[in-house]
């Protein structure tokens, strides 16, 4: 085991923390480094994945800007209210679907490939935003962490925990927030979390089989996604999963039939990647390594497909 990460995952492992965070841009993390929120919340993205390798999906995923999805009602034109502050790539080591098999990355390469990853994801710019011009690629704000909870209920409650009390930390003692930019702002930060995920992930979000009941399911996800609740948000991107026994347009029916309530609402919002990217997965890019086809190379960025090759990762694995 890489011992970068050795400590991480013990900790977790042994009920030590809840959420591990094994690589952050900077100390103020989610805070941006050199601006300071002008709103009284921290819009936070968390794209939860196997990342079993990362894909060039995933970076479309990470790099969706929160006004794509969802309008905004803030009207102060100097605001950076309506887009993401700060983005997190999460690794779950108890999945509720998925265990590791033979050929598969260990957790630790795929950390490593997760910060690789982490290296390409843009800021996420409003075009109400008044420090524009003062980001770059470099400020995309991006963490990666890993967590031991097989659900999104649970996640959101979790992080929700960690990230409340990592802002805290930046408060002094009456809870006054210090802008090194701007000086003292005596008021709260409060995190507020937007799962971004597939169809699939959405499919199974709303399935009652990963519940005790269509009851307990409708409960959840009510506190999940109420803002009287955990106040979390979920950006759906179209995917192509091959081997559905449905077609993908009757899937995505039925998912949006089963969460219009939601939907409606402003809680889910369901959006287009690309026809190229939505194809793009990691169990076809393991597959495509394993066959020996030069296309793999392809579907991942430059330096995740470098970190492949030099470890030698998916020559067995199996499709």
């Amino acid at each position: 085991m890489s011992s970068q990460f050795e400590g991480h995952l013990n900790r977790l492992r042994r009920g030590v923390s809840t959420v591990e965070v094994v690589h952050a841009p900077h100390d103020r993390w989610p805070l941006r480094n050199r601006t300071f929120p002008s709103c009284s919340h921290i819009n936070i993205s968390v794209l939860d994945s196997s990342f079993d390798p990362p894909t060039l999906a995933h970076l479309a995923l990470a790099n969706i800007p929160l006004s794509k999805a969802f309008r905004c009602t803030h009207t102060h034109q100097t605001s950076d209210c309506c887009a993401f502050h700060a983005k997190l790539l999460l690794l779950s080591v108890r999945n509720a679907d998925k265990s590791l098999k033979p050929g598969d990355a260990t957790y630790e390469q795929r950390m490593d490939m997760m910060i690789r990853l982490s290296e390409d994801v843009k800021p996420d710019i409003s075009a109400k935003s008044d420090v524009d011009e003062r980001l770059s690629v470099e400020d995309s704000n991006t963490a990666v962490a890993i967590i031991d909870e097989p659900t999104f209920v649970g996640k959101a409650r979790l992080l929700l925990e960690y990230f409340r009390e990592k802002l805290s930390s930046f408060s002094d003692s009456d809870g006054i927030f210090h802008d090194p930019q701007n000086g003292t702002e005596s008021r709260t930060l409060e995190p507020q979390l937007t799962f971004i995920v597939g169809m699939d992930t959405l499919e199974r979000l709303c399935a009652p089989r990963y519940y005790s009941s269509e009851e307990d399911m409708n409960r959840r996800l009510t506190q999940f996604l109420s803002p009287d609740g955990d106040n979390c948000r979920v950006i759906c991107a179209r995917r192509i999963t091959p081997g559905l026994p449905v077609s993908e347009d009757e899937r995505e029916r039925s998912v949006i039939e089963r969460t219009k309530t939601f939907i409606s609402s402003n809680r889910i919002a369901i959006v287009d990647i690309g026809d190229g990217l939505r194809s793009f997965s990691s169990s076809e890019t393991r597959a495509t390594v394993h066959s020996g086809s030069p296309l793999w190379k392809t579907m991942v960025t430059p330096k995740v497909a470098e970190y492949i090759a030099q470890h030698h990762l998916y020559s067995q694995a199996s499709s």
